[in-house]
């Protein structure tokens, strides 16, 4: 038997008992550990349960129900009209009683029956989303500069001053 045999043998042999040993101490299920490293855009607000919302002028209910309809604080929305009312709800341009004081004060509570269909609920979703991401634009470009191109502070006061506070609730 050649040496490179015996070796090949050996880390085989190594690798079969080291393996045997691992599947045994995980009571015979193989496990892997899988690093993933991205970058999540989101942050995640306080968990509140959907009884402990504060119904007031800063909170703004968002329903998607099991026949893909949208209700926006109880009335029926069209979702072509999504991105205009949550502009108005965070700017409130005319300064109404019925929107939102300010942009970092807003609270969009987005609810969903079980049987609304995941790529309609995404987006609303992505509706929503889009107004925020619009309104960082249109600040970053006072700075003359694309949002992705600012700095991390630069960024960071624009997400304050637009914070997106969206509470994703368990589907009913």
């Amino acid at each position: 038997m050649k040496l490179n045999q015996f070796i090949s043998i050996f880390l085989l042999v190594s690798f079969m008992t080291n393996s045997c040993a691992n599947a045994q101490q995980n009571n015979g299920d193989i496990e892997q550990d899988i690093v993933i490293d991205r970058e999540i855009n989101v942050t995640v607000p306080n968990w509140d349960e959907p009884e402990n919302i504060k119904d007031d002028r800063n909170t703004l209910m968002v329903y998607v129900d099991a026949k893909n309809q949208v209700f926006i604080e109880g009335s029926l929305a069209d979702t072509a009209n999504i991105p205009s009312i949550i502009y108005d709800f965070l700017i409130n341009p005319k300064a109404q009683p019925g929107l939102a004081e300010s942009p970092s004060a807003a609270l969009i509570v987005l609810k969903n029956d079980k049987g609304t269909r995941y790529g309609f609920y995404l987006n609303v979703y992505n509706s929503i989303k889009k107004v925020y991401v619009d309104l960082w634009e249109v600040e970053a470009a006072k700075m003359n500069k694309p949002f992705n191109e600012l700095n991390y502070a630069q960024q960071k006061a624009i997400k304050e001053k637009y914070p997106f506070n969206v509470l994703e609730t368990l589907p009913q």
